[in-house]
């Protein structure tokens, strides 16, 4: 590498001692303007300068030519090496000489130009104002409305040009020469004035137009609105408030970007309308509209469902309707099998809190036929809708959803006040009361006290959790009951064959172990909270259970039937039966377990009633009640709306 380095060193030495004298300014082409306010002349000033490698002096002596016009003749000369001057508008060519004492002599030649570096001269005017008016609701504007008063040094006027446009709306010279403004381009606008001279120099001047709508006609639409309607029904046709619709619209064509609205609402009644707002207008649309309702997943699903379920299943009394179909199809297979028996059976019971793989209510499109049980596979959930070249508001038919709620074959999905006003006289669940040691073990047989023909029952018993703990359940398989960790047991029966049980029959036997001394009457009730207790007869009727526990020793026999109705809004009813006089005391606790209402009765042998009203809690919510006829205790939950 430093050989090669070396080599260039020397390869350049060599060239510079050839060539005895050398320039070292540029000697290169140059312009210069004309005089301002002139298109003839232009003031110049031109120099160039020489070295030499003469040992003699290096002193050089420097003259020039000037060929005006660049024509190939010579037509001015000197000895000077400076040029200065006027110089008329064109091309010339000078050729510089330089000689040393050595008698070598170098030249160099170039252009120089004088020409026009002016560009036209313009005012322009501050901005106009324009109202528009119907029916065009259009204005144009023109370059000259904008230009005071112009002029050129070499070009005339009538020979410059002129272009506006918007600014920020391209770049160079425009080509237009005016510019229209419409309805929708209300508002102030800022324009690029340009001018342009026969040399193509070019200057600019900004003003704006104030475009405002007149006496009215002119406004401006950009965008339209879509609005979706319908209306919820249940499968009897009843109307279904409390749900929520959503709808997505999305632009197909016509619209860049594309664009997409997703609206929700929330409605307390049964129909509605929902609309989605400022859409651009002339873009093609598809909408889809779906609606969903939430709730207690247990609303409506009981024991009874599961009688239903199977008796359809075995052939014996088949479904009437799709709807039921798709009611007892909880595990969206599009069939009805024992797999949905078992997945009803789990939330019943509390291993689910929720069905795992469909909504608590399904909101369908309604069926064209209901009988026809195939119709499982079409079931649609959303509709759809096409709005070809959106040119104002849009008001979609009207559509209808029908209201399913999963898991409630027999379609009783109604308010728990309406479940329970519609259950008939009490079926009384009969218990023999006794003193409970710490640590004793003991089996409960439950008794149904009278005869009755059931096609399933349910119910869920709870411990008091100081006292008791259910330790197992027989008599029931093993899949019809479930012991949560809070003590609450609960436990189902149902066949497809109805069963004649008599009175004094067991139904099941409680194993339970206490933790404390007290009675068993005080320890255990029956939590219609976690599940409704309740039994279904033949005929689909239903009758709730109510606990009796016999008093032992002297005390006095009495039987409590649970409040109804229970959730209520405004008053509900204890009752008790009693076989002796005796006081009634009914005390009512909040969550904190804080007493919030006390009151006591004197209570005649037979049936007795206490009415608690609304106005008697301080808050809607969950409390706990305890009514006591002597030493006996009826305990539950109860719910104020």
């Amino acid at each position: 590498m430093i050989r090669f380095f070396t080599l260039l060193l020397l390869l350049s030495a060599a060239a510079l001692s050839a060539q005895n004298i050398f320039w070292i300014t540029a000697c290169a082409n140059q312009t210069f303007c004309l005089q301002p306010g002139s298109c003839a002349q232009g003031s110049i000033l031109l120099t160039e300068k020489a070295v030499t490698n003469c040992n003699t002096s290096t002193v050089l002596g420097y003259s020039y030519k000037i060929d005006l016009n660049n024509d190939g003749s010579t037509d001015l000369q000197s000895d000077l090496d400076t040029v200065s001057g006027l110089f008329a508008k064109g091309a010339h060519r000078i050729t510089w000489r330089a000689t040393d004492n050595c008698g070598h002599v170098s030249t160099c030649s170039y252009l120089f130009t004088v020409k026009d570096c002016s560009p036209p001269n313009m005012v322009c005017i501050n901005g106009l104002t324009q109202t528009l008016n119907a029916p065009a609701c259009t204005e144009s504007f023109s370059v000259s409305q904008f230009v005071l008063n112009y002029s050129d040094n070499c070009t005339p006027n009538n020979q410059i040009q002129f272009g506006m446009r918007e600014v920020n709306t391209g770049t160079g010279f425009p080509t237009a020469t005016s510019i229209a403004f419409e309805k929708c381009q209300q508002g102030l606008h800022t324009l690029e004035i340009w001018a342009k001279d026969a040399n193509g120099l070019t200057n600019q001047c900004n003003s704006y137009v104030l475009v405002q709508n007149g006496g009215g006609g002119c406004e401006c639409i950009t965008d339209a609105d879509v609005t979706l309607r319908g209306c919820v029904r249940t499968t009897n046709n009843t109307k279904l408030s409390g749900y929520k619709v959503r709808a997505s619209v999305e632009s197909v064509s016509g619209v860049l970007p594309p664009v997409t609205k997703n609206v929700a609402k929330n409605t307390t009644d049964s129909c509605f309308s929902l609309p989605a707002t400022k859409l651009p207008l002339d873009g093609v649309y598809r909408a889809t509209l779906r609606a969903e309702r939430f709730g207690n997943p247990l609303n409506g699903v009981s024991t009874y469902d599961l009688v239903v379920i199977t008796k359809h299943i075995l052939g014996q009394t088949p479904l009437t309707s799709v709807y039921q179909g798709i009611a007892a199809d909880v595990n969206k297979s599009h069939s009805i099998t024992t797999f949905d028996i078992v997945e009803t059976r789990k939330l019943i019971l509390g291993i689910y809190d929720s069905f795992p793989g469909v909504p608590s209510w399904r909101l369908i499109r309604p069926l064209a036929n209901t009988t026809d049980f195939s119709m499982l596979n079409a079931v649609r959930d959303t509709y759809q809708f096409l709005v070809p070249t959106l040119t104002a508001d849009v008001l979609l038919p009207s559509v209808n959803f029908i209201a399913i709620k999963t898991g409630d074959v027999n379609q009783s999905a109604l308010s728990v006040q309406s479940e329970s006003e519609s259950r008939g006289a009490p079926l009384l669940l009969q218990l023999d009361d006794r003193h409970l040691e710490a640590g004793e073990e003991f089996s409960v047989p439950v008794r149904l006290r009278e005869s009755a023909v059931l096609a399933g029952w349910q119910l869920a018993l709870r411990g008091d959790p100081t006292a008791l703990q259910i330790t197992a359940v027989e008599g029931l398989d093993e899949e019809n009951h479930l012991r949560a960790a809070d003590g609450t047991l609960r436990a189902l029966w149902f066949g497809a064959q109805s069963r004649t049980f008599a009175a004094g029959e067991t139904i099941f036997i409680l194993k339970v172990r206490a933790l404390r001394p007290g009675w068993l009457s005080q320890a255990l009730t029956l939590d219609d909270q976690q599940m409704a207790a309740e039994a279904y007869g033949e005929a689909a009727d239903r009758r709730p259970f109510a606990l009796h526990i016999e008093a032992g020793g002297t005390s006095a026999g009495a039987l409590f039937l649970p409040p109804q109705p229970n959730p209520f809004a405004l008053e509900t009813t204890f009752q008790c039966q009693l076989e002796q006089p005796g006081e009634l005391v009914l005390e009512i606790f909040d969550a904190a377990g804080r007493l919030t209402h006390r009151q006591a009765t004197s209570a005649d042998a037979g049936l007795n009633r206490l009415t608690l009203s609304a106005s008697d809690l301080p808050d809607a919510g969950v409390y706990a009640f305890r009514l006591r006829a002597g030493p006996q205790v009826y305990a539950g939950r109860l719910v104020r709306m």
